[in-house]
């Protein structure tokens, strides 16, 4: 059995002058606050392990954990001071304000675990918990999580005796779901929030929160495979590996509009894909007694899609400068597209969709018989749309700008040691990408002419 307990405190003391500023005609001001956050962690388990006819290794774990977190706050103010140097409430007289608040977080979950290898060749786990969060209602609070691996040792068999130059050979893979209940902020995001006051001697209560009893546990599904090596006395070594991951029930903060009463509500807004490759490589290109000069290089390559959105989103979510669609890249901006500069007075250019009008064979926009535009129509009855240019920035058209992450990302470096001196450079790099250099544009457009670089 494990308890670990922990406690953080905070007070906070100040005031604001009675001579000069804002608070001087309330004869300064008094603040003081407290913070305090206390945390108790329990873990009981039972472990068992043995040996059976010398090659049979078995290793078996189940258990119980209970994670509790208190946080408290106190705060509270008042107006003209006694004593401008002395922050405390009991210093000041007027207009009392104070408030305080408690939250609690709990989780606790069953666990087990096994495994087994064979002759320190062939090894296989699993594992399964059952986790619950006070962060969701009762009866969306438990999750089920599990992995199962496996792993071959290949350098310990007896076909690899001939094989001096190799030191490491594993290959492994394992699968399993992990969960996720943070959202970044809140403790209770399933139920509605009020703020109490005062109006004439009565509660009133305000909506300070939109909660959703619908939210659960996010869930990722990992797939992971890969190889461990090394080489010549271990002068070259190295890890390739393989992954995918599908993360369903994403928890987030959609967006809604605030004449509803509120501006956000906590969501499971869909699922994403992440799909990749990792590379490590380091070797000693000198190994002696007294020097070692080691290079080593490591590569990434990650794709991601989104798989679904929340039906409300009916396929699509603009979020500020972003778009989320189902079937395209999770990262694209959502931004007006720059044209170029008119030839003719050197103004700035942006793209723009507008319908597309027909044309007479002399290429003349076509009228009906009420003078208007005739507009193009597609199979289905809807208007044609056309890209043309315009110099009128918010009329232009945002559009999604793909895939914004890098093809291949990673580092370099070397390190030498010598005579018991060391001299290390490390680099990093990235290969594609798309960023937007918004220092730059603000320089040189602010709506004067000329910008203001």
């Amino acid at each position: 059995a494990k308890v670990a307990l922990g406690y953080y405190g905070t007070r906070y003391q100040s005031t604001l002058n009675p001579y000069y500023g804002q608070f001087a005609n309330m004869g300064g001001q008094a603040y003081v606050a407290a913070a305090n956050s206390f945390t108790v962690n329990q873990q009981y388990l039972l472990t068992y392990d043995d040996t059976f006819a010398g090659v049979h290794n078995v290793d078996l774990m189940a258990g119980y954990e209970i994670f509790n977190y208190q946080t408290s706050s106190l705060s509270g103010t008042k107006t003209k001071l006694f004593n401008p140097d002395m922050a405390e409430l009991s210093n000041a007289i007027l207009d009392p304000n104070n408030s305080s608040s408690t939250s609690y977080y709990s989780t606790q979950g069953f666990l087990a675990q096994a495994k087994y290898d064979y002759d320190n060749k062939y090894y296989v786990s699993a594992s399964y918990r059952r986790d619950a969060s006070s962060r969701f209602a009762p009866q969306n609070r438990w999750g089920n999580f599990w992995s199962v691996g496996a792993a071959w040792d290949i350098k310990s068999e007896s076909f690899m005796d001939a094989a001096d130059q190799i030191n490491l050979l594993k290959l492994k893979l394992s699968y399993g779901a992990q969960g996720n209940d943070d959202l970044g902020s809140g403790f209770y995001p399933y139920a509605d929030q009020y703020t109490l006051s005062n109006n004439n001697g009565e509660f009133a209560a305000t909506l300070s929160y939109k909660g959703n009893e619908d939210i659960t546990w996010e869930t990722s599904y990992n797939l992971n495979g890969g190889v461990d090596f090394s080489f010549f006395d271990e002068r070259l070594n190295g890890t390739v590996e393989g992954y995918w991951r599908r993360t369903e029930d994403m928890l987030y903060y959609k967006p809604v509009s605030p004449s509803l009463g509120y501006s956000t509500l906590p969501v499971n807004i869909g699922s994403v894909s992440n799909a990749g490759i990792e590379i490590e490589l380091d070797g000693d290109v000198v190994k002696t007694r007294n020097v070692t000069w080691n290079i080593y290089v490591n590569l990434a390559y990650n794709k991601n899609k989104v798989l679904k959105l929340d039906e409300s989103l009916k396929g699509q979510w603009i979020n500020g400068s972003y778009i989320y669609r189902e079937g395209e890249a999770m990262q694209q901006f959502y931004i007006r597209e720059y044209a170029g500069v008119n030839p003719e007075n050197g103004a700035s250019l942006w793209y723009m969709d507008q319908e597309k009008v027909q044309e007479d064979a002399e290429g003349n926009p076509m009228k009906d018989e009420k003078g208007n535009p005739i507009i193009m129509k597609d199979a289905d009855g809807n208007p044609v749309m056309e890209k043309v240019t315009t110099e009128d920035y918010t009329k232009a058209t945002r559009y999604a700008q793909g895939d914004l992450l890098p093809k291949v990302y990673g580092g370099f470096g070397t390190t030498l040691n010598a005579y018991g001196f060391d001299l290390s450079v490390a680099c990093s790099y990235q290969l594609g990408g798309k960023l937007y250099d918004n220092t730059y544009a603000s320089l040189m457009h602010n709506g004067r002419s000329g910008g203001t670089n």
